[in-house]
Order: C-alpha cells, then sequence, then structure tokens
C-alpha cells in the first residue's frame, strides 16, 4: 500500500483520529497507521527542529548576554571616562577662568605700559632738543678749546721728556748708590784687615790706613754727588 510523503503531512491532533478500530477494515487499518506514523515522523521532525531552534536561541540569549555585558562594561567605562572628563573640563574651566583674569590683568598693564610709553616718549623729545642744544654748546666749546688743547698736548709733551729724564736721572742714582754700597763693603773689609793686620805689621798698617782714607774721601765724594743729584731732581 502506498504511503503520503511525510514532508507534505501536517501535523494532525490525536481528536482526527478514529477512537476505536475494531470496526475497521484492512485498509483502512493500513491507512490509519500510516497516518499516524506520518504524523509521528512530523512531531518527531518538528521536536528536532524545535530543539535545534531552542539552541541557537539559547547561543543568542549567551551572545546576547555576553553582548550586554560587554556593553555594560563599556558603559562603566564610559561613565568612568565622563566623571574624568567633567573633572578634567572643570579644572579647564578653573584655569580658563584664571588666564581670563590673567589677560584682563595683561591688557589693563599693557594700557598703562602704552601710557607710560607715550610719557617716555615725550620725554624723549624733550631730551632730544637738549641733547641738540648741548651739541651746539660742544662745538662752540671745541672752537674754544682748540687753543687749550694745542697748548695741553705741548705741556703733556714737555712733562713727558721731564719724566723720561728723571726716569734716566733715577737709574744713575741706583748705580751710583750700588757703587756707594759696594765701596762701603770694601772701607768694611779693609777695617777688618786693617785691624787683624796692625798687630803684626804696624808699618803696613800705616799704609793701609792711607788707601782706607783715600777710599773713604772716594765715598764722601760720591755721596755728596748723589744728594746733589737728589736735590736737583726734587
Amino acid at each position: 500500500m502506498a504511503t503520503s510523503d511525510p514532508s507534505s503531512t501536517r501535523f494532525r491532533s490525536a481528536t482526527e483520529f478514529p477512537k476505536k478500530i475494531k470496526d475497521l477494515d484492512r485498509s483502512d487499518l493500513a491507512k490509519l497507521y500510516s497516518e499516524m506514523r506520518d504524523s509521528l515522523i512530523f512531531i518527531n521532525r518538528s521536536r528536532a527542529q524545535l530543539l535545534r531552534q531552542s539552541e541557537e536561541h539559547q547561543q543568542s540569549v549567551e551572545k546576547l548576554e555576553k553582548k550586554v555585558e560587554h556593553l555594560q562594561t563599556l558603559i562603566d567605562s564610559s561613565e568612568l571616562e565622563k566623571q574624568a572628563l567633567t573633572q578634567a573640563n572643570q579644572s579647564t574651566a578653573a584655569e580658563l577662568e584664571r588666564e581670563i583674569e590673567s589677560r584682563e590683568q595683561l591688557s589693563q598693564q599693557n594700557e598703562e605700559d602704552r601710557q607710560s610709553v607715550e610719557k617716555l616718549e615725550k620725554k624723549v623729545e624733550h631730551l632730544q632738543t637738549l641733547i641738540d642744544s648741548l651739541e651746539l654748546e660742544k662745538q662752540a666749546l671745541t672752537q674754544a678749546n682748540q687753543s687749550t688743547a694745542a697748548e695741553l698736548e705741548r705741556e703733556i709733551e714737555s712733562r713727558e721728556q721731564l719724566s723720561q729724564q728723571n726716569e734716566e736721572d733715577r737709574q744713575s742714582i741706583e748705580k751710583l748708590e750700588k757703587k756707594a754700597e759696594h765701596l762701603q763693603t770694601l772701607v768694611d773689609s779693609l777695617e777688618l784687615e786693617k785691624q787683624a793686620l796692625t798687630q803684626a805689621n804696624l808699618p803696613i798698617a800705616s799704609g793701609l790706613g792711607r788707601d782706607i782714607s783715600l777710599m773713604r774721601g772716594q765715598l764722601s765724594t760720591t755721596v755728596d754727588a748723589i744728594a746733589d743729584l737728589d736735590t736737583w731732581l726734587l
């Protein structure tokens, strides 16, 4: 007996089937069996499809829950960022207010500086007038002092010559002083020799005394020359 295609059979309720089968003949029983089997197959397939859809829905729900959690995390993060930005904006606003106040103060200071500059410009103009007047006086004084400057130059040249001469005289005095020191050293040495030889050889000591007297005369002459030169320099 041919059976119907289960894929084309719709679901049939139990009330659609006969309650008793004892009055049915063989062909009706076969048909009823086929219909019940097809209905059962349809139910099983529908159940499997429902289970599959349920699993898919469950997976979708899980994905949605994870997505919701992720979105909640993003919302929390955004809330924290919002709070941070709010605080930053408050700080920026306060800084901006201070900057505005500072700018106003600078603007006021610039206005005061501008007024000061105007006063300074007027003062500079007045000073320039004085400078021009002084320049004219300078030119007049320059012409008047040219002769004085020439005389001063001659005086300076003369003074330089005198200074050079004084330096030469000073060097000569130093040489004479060194010579006098050397002679004094010789005299002292001869005095010692004289004292040593006096007891041993009186004639020699007498001659040596004459030499010492002669050297003392030379030393006295040198000292007098140095004194005269000092007096002349003064």
